[in-house]
Parts: C-alpha cells; sequence; structure tokens
C-alpha cells in the first residue's frame, strides 16, 4: 500500500503551450478501498482547466467515476463536465450516468449557457 502523502500515482501538474499560448493545470487521481460485505470501492477523477494567455478565455473539462463493487454485482457512476467562460459567456455541459454492470440505468444531460453580466 502507498502512503496517501507519498503522491505516488497522483498527477497535478501545469503545462505551458507556447504556440496556442495557454496555461493549464491537469490533475488524475483516484484510490480503491474496501467497503462492508466484502465489496470494494473505486474512485478516478481528472481534470484539465486552461486559460488563453491572449484572451483570458477559460475552458475546464473533468470527470469523475465512482464505482461500488461486490462479488454479486457492480454499481458505477460517472460525471462528465465541459465548462467554457468566453467574453460573454458561460458554457456548461454536464453528463451523469449510472450504471449496474455493464448495463445503463440512467442518463442526465444539462447544457446551458449563461450570459455573462460584467459591470
Amino acid at each position: 500500500a502507498v502512503a496517501a502523502e507519498s503522491g505516488a500515482g497522483v498527477v497535478w501538474r501545469i503545462e505551458r503551450d507556447v504556440l496556442a499560448r495557454t496555461v493549464s493545470a491537469v490533475v488524475d487521481h483516484g484510490s480503491s478501498y474496501e467497503v462492508p460485505f466484502g465489496g470494494r470501492a473505486t474512485e478516478h477523477y481528472t481534470g484539465r482547466v486552461s486559460v488563453d494567455e491572449r484572451n483570458f478565455a477559460q475552458h475546464a473539462r473533468a470527470s469523475a467515476e465512482f464505482t461500488l463493487a461486490w462479488p454479486q454485482t457492480a454499481v458505477r457512476a460517472t460525471a462528465e463536465l465541459d465548462f467554457r467562460a468566453t467574453e460573454t459567456d458561460f458554457e456548461v455541459d454536464l453528463v451523469v450516468e449510472a450504471a449496474e454492470g455493464d448495463e445503463p440505468i440512467s442518463r442526465r444531460h444539462w447544457a446551458q449557457v449563461i450570459p455573462r453580466q460584467l459591470g
């Protein structure tokens, strides 16, 4: 087992794309642990937040997956977020899905453009 403080298996970095003139923060981490009745929980999170240095437009993409598994069954929930902040709007796109084993149970999708009210 790896101690939580070690940082092994965790991505947390800053990237600079000189040609595209963007700066990004990138994360990728997760864990797995035992749960009652002989089960196992697994979590995995990824994300990237970028800023365009020319106009300060921002873009974020993130995902989260949570799985609970026992010898008899497994359930999984996932969420995918795509967010953009432009000069005029906030654009939000979110998809949440749930499954039992390999069978989808539910899927919800939200998409909205929210006008920025600056000054």
